[in-house]
């Protein structure tokens, strides 16, 4: 499911700013309260977008403790047969997010987009935030800022 936060036309505050109080119970919260309202037709429109985003991930493997994947030779038994000279170098991860009118695209995964807008027009024709998560578990699975409608 993708669920978007939409600063309100009124508001003064930015998107950084919203960040800083849409933390994880903030947004757990929301997920809750929507799983609770009465489904409703709406209309919504959203800009088509692509996000794509390549990290690097051997920095953050190492600061959660996975040193030793990287040593030569790594200790990879519990994968492999025993070989001295396999080790990881580099590990990377790829994302991509695609929406259009057909809904919203992430990695190889086909998700809907739902809303639950008070009024039956939802328009994002402003910057917000966007959140792909899996809705049985609501854990978030991609998430991402679009500054450009």
């Amino acid at each position: 499911m993708m669920l978007i936060v939409l600063p309100s036309q009124h508001s003064s505050k930015s998107i950084p700013q919203l960040l800083d109080v849409l933390n994880r119970k903030e947004l757990e919260n929301i997920l809750i309260r929507m799983s609770q309202d009465d489904p409703a037709e709406v209309t919504i429109r959203v800009p088509k977008f692509t996000s794509e985003q390549s990290y690097q991930l051997v920095p953050v493997l190492k600061q959660m403790g996975a040193e030793t994947l990287f040593d030569n030779p790594a200790d990879l038994s519990h994968l492999i047969e025993r070989d001295s000279s396999v080790r990881l170098n580099k590990v990377f991860h790829k994302a991509k997010i695609e929406v259009d009118e057909l809904g919203t695209k992430a990695a190889a995964a086909t998700m809907s987009i739902g809303n639950r807008a008070l009024s039956p027009d939802f328009n994002v024709d402003r910057p917000f935030v966007y959140f792909i998560y899996e809705k049985s578990t609501k854990t978030v699975q991609f998430a991402g800022i679009f500054n450009s409608p």
